[in-house]
């Protein structure tokens, strides 16, 4: 199965992080299912992020069956993603060690990397690019507006 995985923002200040699976079921048809949408009222660090999805996929049994995460660019999802590998590795059949120093422990994290997929949310990357143009483009809308309500 493959997770996606968003920290939102409520009206009253809250953010929650969401978790959604997605699978193919016996009669090969797509499916998802929200596993979780938790309170998170303390730091959004990799951490954090990391132990309440994974407290989520013990909770379902779902810990094994992972092989691919979406989340959006920020560091903090990276680096919930260096922790979670360690656990969501299982799927692939290996163990990965966290902070071994030796040659080999490198060479099993690259497979893991090629093999275990981090996937980037391509909309958020889109939002980000088109933020960064409108904020480059803001004065010459400026001018437009003057000269259209002129």
């Amino acid at each position: 199965m493959c997770l996606t995985s968003d920290i939102w923002s409520g009206n009253a200040k809250e953010d929650y992080l969401s978790v959604v699976a997605h699978y193919i079921n016996s009669d090969w048809q797509l499916e998802k299912r929200v596993l979780g949408l938790r309170l998170m009222d303390y730091s959004h660090n990799g951490q954090n992020i990391a132990d309440l999805v994974a407290s989520m996929l013990a909770y379902y049994g779902l810990t094994g069956k992972v092989f691919a995460v979406t989340l959006d660019n920020a560091s903090s999802n990276v680096s919930a993603m260096q922790k979670l590998r360690p656990v969501l590795s299982k799927y692939l059949g290996i163990e990965v060690v966290v902070n071994a120093s030796s040659n080999d422990s490198d060479d099993l994290d690259n497979a893991v990397n090629c093999m275990f997929l981090h996937q980037r949310c391509a909309c958020h990357i889109i939002n980000l690019i088109v933020k960064e143009a409108l904020t480059a483009l803001k004065p010459l809308i400026k001018n437009l507006e003057l000269q259209y309500l002129s």
